[in-house]
């Protein structure tokens, strides 16, 4: 069979912010599939959407995996100019390029894990809405340990939040450096600003396209109960729990990949997914 071909390909956000990304295109293309990444992550997704792209190839779906601005090879300066509007806009243009390289009427899903997640449902549902940034609503919409609440795990529960506001410390923190501390992250004033306004959990009601959600039970990073309640409010959603999992389907601590627990919890969910998109073409 003829092998997949790769190319690496730029394009521009709404702001003009430069993006990056893999596109791969199988023989015989019947659908596309974009791939959102992560917080601090890359396009490669840790290697599982490296691995993702593969088994689309098998059931004839092209991918677009890029880099979220300030991430990877995009652009968009630093952490701390990233913002979830921003985001969201990404989002829109890299499926409206994705959607450009396909056959006429080949339907297009998006798949978005974690951080991504919530923003990628956002789009959706502005896309559905008709006033989203390039193109239509996608066929459907896969969620991998989706954040929902950007708010109370990137701020409300920080030192440096108090009653309603920053304290004292974490407005020193802000003059000083221009940003705060979210692990490897570095949030600025813009997104300081979003996480108190911008709720997927009330987007994600109102999708009318399929939904598929995962999520492991032993997630230490984006509560998997949090998940599960935002999703099952959905009009045509199904949720899966990969029991013992921790945040990107992996056994805890194993920070290689190696575990044989992460290597089953990976493949089920890869074979899920796959599995879901290729009923749906």
């Amino acid at each position: 069979m003829q092998p997949a071909r790769e190319e690496d390909v730029g394009f521009r956000s709404t702001d003009g912010t430069a993006l990056r990304g893999t596109l791969r295109i199988p023989p015989h293309t019947r659908a596309g599939v974009l791939l959102v990444h992560g917080i601090t992550a890359d396009r490669d997704e840790d290697g599982f959407y490296a691995e993702l792209a593969g088994r689309l190839d098998g059931i004839g779906a092209a991918s677009l995996r890029f880099d979220l601005r300030g991430h990877g090879k995009s652009g968009g300066g630093g952490y701390e100019r990233v913002t979830l509007s921003g985001v969201i806009n990404d989002i829109g243009c890299a499926y409206g390029l994705l959607a450009s390289r396909l056959p006429p009427d080949a339907p297009a899903f998006v798949v978005a894990a974690s951080f991504g997640g919530g923003l990628a449902a956002c789009w959706a549902a502005a896309a559905e809405a008709g006033h989203a940034a390039r193109g239509a609503a996608p066929a459907g919409l896969v969620l991998l340990n989706p954040l929902f609440d950007y708010g109370r795990r990137m701020l409300f529960d920080k030192p440096y939040w108090g009653e309603g506001g920053l304290t004292d410390d974490g407005l020193a923190m802000l003059a000083g450096r221009g940003w705060l501390e979210h692990g490897l992250f570095r949030t600025g004033p813009d997104m300081l600003n979003e996480l108190l306004c911008i709720r997927p959990q009330d987007a994600v009601r109102d999708l009318g396209i399929p939904l598929l959600t995962l999520h492991g039970d032993a997630d230490t990073m984006v509560p998997h109960d949090v998940s599960h309640r935002c999703t099952e409010e959905a009009r045509n959603s199904e949720f899966v729990t990969i029991s013992g999992a921790d945040h990107g389907f992996v056994h805890p601590d194993d920070e290689g990949y190696a575990h044989p627990d992460t290597v089953r919890f990976r493949d089920a969910v890869l074979g899920r997914v796959a599995s879901w998109i290729g009923s749906r073409m």
